[in-house]
Protein backbone atom coordinates (compact mmCIF):
# COMPACT_ATOMS: atom_id res chain seq x y z
CA UNK A 1 0.00 0.00 0.00
CA UNK A 2 1.56 3.22 -1.12
CA UNK A 3 1.13 6.68 0.34
CA UNK A 4 1.77 8.62 -2.62
CA UNK A 5 -1.93 10.12 -2.52
CA UNK A 6 -1.77 11.49 0.49
CA UNK A 7 -0.79 15.59 0.42
CA UNK A 8 1.78 15.70 3.53
CA UNK A 9 2.69 19.47 3.12
CA UNK A 10 -0.91 19.93 3.50
CA UNK A 11 -1.66 17.55 6.57
CA UNK A 12 1.42 19.17 7.85
CA UNK A 13 0.34 22.75 7.68
CA UNK A 14 -2.86 22.77 9.26
CA UNK A 15 -1.97 20.34 12.04
CA UNK A 16 0.65 23.12 13.01
CA UNK A 17 -1.68 25.67 12.74
CA UNK A 18 -4.06 23.28 15.04
CA UNK A 19 -1.53 23.10 17.41
CA UNK A 20 -0.23 26.35 17.66
CA UNK A 21 -3.32 28.16 18.17
CA UNK A 22 -4.74 25.34 21.18
CA UNK A 23 -1.11 25.86 23.05
CA UNK A 24 -1.95 29.67 22.05
CA UNK A 25 -5.08 29.58 24.04
CA UNK A 26 -4.05 27.49 26.95
CA UNK A 27 -1.15 30.14 27.03
CA UNK A 28 -3.62 32.69 27.47
CA UNK A 29 -5.20 31.23 29.92
CA UNK A 30 -2.89 30.70 31.96
CA UNK A 31 -1.10 33.93 32.19
CA UNK A 32 -4.55 35.71 32.78
CA UNK A 33 -5.55 32.89 35.75
CA UNK A 34 -2.41 31.53 37.14
CA UNK A 35 -3.00 33.37 40.56
CA UNK A 36 -3.98 31.13 42.96
CA UNK A 37 -5.05 28.57 41.17
CA UNK A 38 -3.82 24.93 39.96
CA UNK A 39 -3.60 24.15 36.34
CA UNK A 40 -5.91 21.38 35.95
CA UNK A 41 -9.30 24.32 37.17
CA UNK A 42 -7.80 26.30 34.49
CA UNK A 43 -7.17 24.12 31.94
CA UNK A 44 -10.24 21.73 31.65
CA UNK A 45 -14.04 22.53 31.61
CA UNK A 46 -16.92 23.15 28.93
CA UNK A 47 -15.82 26.73 28.16
CA UNK A 48 -12.04 26.11 28.21
CA UNK A 49 -12.70 23.51 25.31
CA UNK A 50 -14.92 25.78 23.42
CA UNK A 51 -11.82 28.47 23.48
CA UNK A 52 -9.72 25.93 22.11
CA UNK A 53 -12.21 24.46 19.43
CA UNK A 54 -12.62 28.20 18.58
CA UNK A 55 -9.51 28.76 18.47
CA UNK A 56 -7.86 26.08 16.51
CA UNK A 57 -11.42 26.64 14.39
CA UNK A 58 -10.54 30.24 13.70
CA UNK A 59 -7.04 30.01 12.80
CA UNK A 60 -7.73 27.08 10.03
CA UNK A 61 -10.62 28.84 8.73
CA UNK A 62 -7.93 31.94 8.29
CA UNK A 63 -5.34 29.61 6.76
CA UNK A 64 -7.62 27.50 4.37
CA UNK A 65 -8.91 31.17 3.21
CA UNK A 66 -5.29 32.74 2.76
CA UNK A 67 -3.82 29.65 0.79
CA UNK A 68 -7.19 29.18 -1.07
CA UNK A 69 -6.80 33.21 -2.27
CA UNK A 70 -3.14 32.93 -2.63
CA UNK A 71 -2.25 35.32 0.15
CA UNK A 72 0.21 33.24 1.66
CA UNK A 73 1.58 29.82 -0.50
CA UNK A 74 2.93 28.30 2.55
CA UNK A 75 2.04 24.49 1.83
CA UNK A 76 3.77 25.41 -1.76
CA UNK A 77 6.98 26.57 0.78
CA UNK A 78 6.44 23.38 3.23
CA UNK A 79 6.60 20.91 0.09
CA UNK A 80 9.97 22.51 -1.76
CA UNK A 81 11.45 23.58 1.66
CA UNK A 82 10.05 21.93 4.98
CA UNK A 83 11.68 23.47 7.90
CA UNK A 84 11.03 26.87 6.49
CA UNK A 85 7.42 26.17 5.65
CA UNK A 86 7.27 24.58 9.22
CA UNK A 87 8.09 28.03 10.28
CA UNK A 88 5.63 30.30 8.49
CA UNK A 89 2.99 27.72 9.99
CA UNK A 90 3.43 28.64 12.77
CA UNK A 91 4.39 32.76 12.41
CA UNK A 92 0.71 32.87 10.55
CA UNK A 93 -0.97 30.68 13.44
CA UNK A 94 0.63 33.21 16.45
CA UNK A 95 -0.72 36.44 13.71
CA UNK A 96 -4.24 35.12 13.09
CA UNK A 97 -4.31 34.42 17.10
CA UNK A 98 -3.42 37.83 17.81
CA UNK A 99 -5.67 39.42 15.10
CA UNK A 100 -8.86 36.99 16.01
CA UNK A 101 -8.17 38.53 19.79
CA UNK A 102 -8.22 42.52 18.94
CA UNK A 103 -11.08 44.28 19.48
CA UNK A 104 -11.45 47.58 18.00
CA UNK A 105 -13.25 50.73 19.32
CA UNK A 106 -14.89 53.43 17.32
CA UNK A 107 -14.18 56.50 19.69
CA UNK A 108 -17.71 55.53 22.03
CA UNK A 109 -16.51 52.43 24.50
CA UNK A 110 -18.37 50.24 21.96
CA UNK A 111 -15.92 47.69 20.88
CA UNK A 112 -16.44 45.49 18.03
CA UNK A 113 -14.30 42.74 16.30
CA UNK A 114 -14.02 38.90 16.23
CA UNK A 115 -12.46 39.02 19.86
CA UNK A 116 -15.66 39.85 21.50
CA UNK A 117 -16.26 36.43 20.55
CA UNK A 118 -13.19 35.21 22.92
CA UNK A 119 -14.23 38.10 25.29
CA UNK A 120 -17.52 36.13 26.41
CA UNK A 121 -15.68 32.64 26.48
CA UNK A 122 -12.65 34.07 28.74
CA UNK A 123 -15.75 35.90 30.81
CA UNK A 124 -17.27 31.96 31.03
CA UNK A 125 -14.15 30.69 32.27
CA UNK A 126 -13.19 33.09 34.42
CA UNK A 127 -16.81 32.51 36.53
CA UNK A 128 -15.81 28.88 36.35
CA UNK A 129 -12.48 29.14 37.51
CA UNK A 130 -13.82 31.36 40.58
CA UNK A 131 -16.14 28.62 41.40
CA UNK A 132 -13.88 26.12 41.32
CA UNK A 133 -11.06 28.00 43.39
CA UNK A 134 -13.86 28.63 46.19
CA UNK A 135 -14.54 25.12 46.71
CA UNK A 136 -11.25 24.28 46.67
CA UNK A 137 -9.77 27.01 48.42
CA UNK A 138 -12.41 26.47 51.40
CA UNK A 139 -11.00 22.87 51.53
CA UNK A 140 -7.69 23.51 51.78
CA UNK A 141 -7.66 26.90 54.27
CA UNK A 142 -8.97 24.49 56.35
CA UNK A 143 -5.62 22.51 56.53
CA UNK A 144 -3.68 25.34 56.88
CA UNK A 145 -2.80 26.18 61.07
CA UNK A 146 -4.97 28.73 63.14
CA UNK A 147 -2.70 31.98 63.08
CA UNK A 148 -3.62 35.27 64.46
CA UNK A 149 -3.86 38.17 62.44
CA UNK A 150 -0.90 39.78 63.94
CA UNK A 151 1.19 37.24 62.98
CA UNK A 152 0.17 36.97 59.32
CA UNK A 153 0.75 40.45 58.66
CA UNK A 154 4.37 40.78 60.78
CA UNK A 155 5.17 37.01 59.85
CA UNK A 156 3.48 35.12 57.10
CA UNK A 157 2.96 38.03 54.67
CA UNK A 158 6.86 38.92 55.15
CA UNK A 159 7.78 34.74 54.56
CA UNK A 160 5.38 34.92 51.56
CA UNK A 161 6.98 37.69 49.54
CA UNK A 162 10.59 36.34 50.61
CA UNK A 163 9.39 32.89 49.02
CA UNK A 164 7.83 34.24 45.87
CA UNK A 165 9.18 37.27 43.61
CA UNK A 166 6.51 39.98 43.31
CA UNK A 167 7.16 43.27 41.98
CA UNK A 168 7.11 46.63 44.39
CA UNK A 169 3.58 47.29 43.06
CA UNK A 170 2.14 43.85 43.85
CA UNK A 171 3.53 43.72 47.07
CA UNK A 172 2.38 47.40 47.85
CA UNK A 173 -1.63 46.35 46.46
CA UNK A 174 -1.20 43.13 48.44
CA UNK A 175 -0.29 44.67 51.70
CA UNK A 176 -2.83 47.51 51.66
CA UNK A 177 -5.24 44.61 51.39
CA UNK A 178 -4.06 42.85 54.33
CA UNK A 179 -3.77 46.08 56.24
CA UNK A 180 -7.61 47.08 55.66
CA UNK A 181 -8.64 43.77 56.88
CA UNK A 182 -5.86 43.36 59.63
CA UNK A 183 -6.32 47.26 61.01
CA UNK A 184 -10.10 48.13 60.36
CA UNK A 185 -11.91 47.41 63.85
CA UNK A 186 -15.10 48.57 62.22
CA UNK A 187 -15.52 45.85 60.87
CA UNK A 188 -18.12 43.60 63.31
CA UNK A 189 -15.99 39.74 62.74
CA UNK A 190 -14.22 37.95 65.47
CA UNK A 191 -10.40 37.44 65.19
CA UNK A 192 -11.14 33.89 63.69
CA UNK A 193 -12.64 35.27 60.96
CA UNK A 194 -10.16 37.77 60.51
CA UNK A 195 -7.66 35.48 59.93
CA UNK A 196 -9.95 33.65 57.70
CA UNK A 197 -10.17 36.51 55.35
CA UNK A 198 -6.21 37.33 55.33
CA UNK A 199 -5.11 33.50 54.59
CA UNK A 200 -7.76 33.28 52.06
CA UNK A 201 -5.94 36.32 50.08
CA UNK A 202 -2.68 35.33 50.54
CA UNK A 203 -3.87 31.57 49.10
CA UNK A 204 -5.01 32.67 45.89
CA UNK A 205 -1.87 35.15 45.06
CA UNK A 206 1.06 32.78 46.89
CA UNK A 207 -0.37 28.71 46.50
CA UNK A 208 -1.47 26.82 49.52
CA UNK A 209 2.02 25.75 49.70
CA UNK A 210 3.63 28.75 50.48
CA UNK A 211 1.25 29.75 53.18
CA UNK A 212 1.16 26.42 54.40
CA UNK A 213 5.15 26.39 54.75
CA UNK A 214 4.87 30.18 56.61
CA UNK A 215 2.15 29.03 59.12
CA UNK A 216 3.84 26.03 59.81
CA UNK A 217 6.86 28.32 60.67
CA UNK A 218 5.15 30.44 62.71
CA UNK A 219 3.75 27.60 64.95
CA UNK A 220 6.67 25.86 65.30
CA UNK A 221 8.28 25.48 68.62
CA UNK A 222 10.87 27.96 69.46
CA UNK A 223 13.12 26.12 71.89
CA UNK A 224 13.01 24.02 74.56
CA UNK A 225 12.67 26.08 77.66
CA UNK A 226 9.95 28.17 75.35
CA UNK A 227 6.99 25.82 73.65
CA UNK A 228 3.92 27.07 73.31
CA UNK A 229 1.58 27.16 76.25
CA UNK A 230 4.61 27.10 78.87
CA UNK A 231 4.84 29.04 81.49
CA UNK A 232 7.85 31.71 81.87
CA UNK A 233 7.09 33.54 84.86
CA UNK A 234 4.27 32.05 87.94
CA UNK A 235 1.13 33.30 86.96
CA UNK A 236 1.95 34.71 83.54
CA UNK A 237 -0.41 33.73 80.68
CA UNK A 238 0.79 30.99 78.83
CA UNK A 239 2.30 32.15 74.86
CA UNK A 240 1.04 30.18 71.96
CA UNK A 241 3.98 30.01 69.41
CA UNK A 242 3.24 32.97 67.14
CA UNK A 243 3.40 35.34 70.33
CA UNK A 244 6.90 33.48 71.50
CA UNK A 245 7.98 34.09 67.65
CA UNK A 246 6.70 37.39 67.19
CA UNK A 247 8.01 38.76 70.92
CA UNK A 248 11.81 36.71 69.86
CA UNK A 249 11.50 39.13 66.45
CA UNK A 250 11.03 42.20 68.23
CA UNK A 251 13.80 41.48 70.90
CA UNK A 252 16.51 40.88 67.93
CA UNK A 253 15.33 44.07 66.58
CA UNK A 254 15.70 45.84 69.58
CA UNK A 255 19.23 44.28 69.62
CA UNK A 256 20.12 45.43 66.39
CA UNK A 257 19.02 49.29 67.16
CA UNK A 258 21.52 49.17 70.48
Amino acid sequence: MTWEWIDWPTIICYLLVLITCTGLACADLLGRFKSGNSIRSILNGTPQTLFYILSSGAGSITFFGSETLEYTQIILTTSENISLGVVQSVLFSVATYVALRTTISNGESIEVGPGLIFLALIQSVERRIDQDRMVVAGTEIMKIEKVSPRGIMFVVLPYCFDQAEKDQGDREKITETLEAIYRNEDIDIQEAERSALMLSHLHKIFSLAVVQSATALVSKEISPKMRPGSKNIVGEKPKNGLELALDELIEKLSEQRK
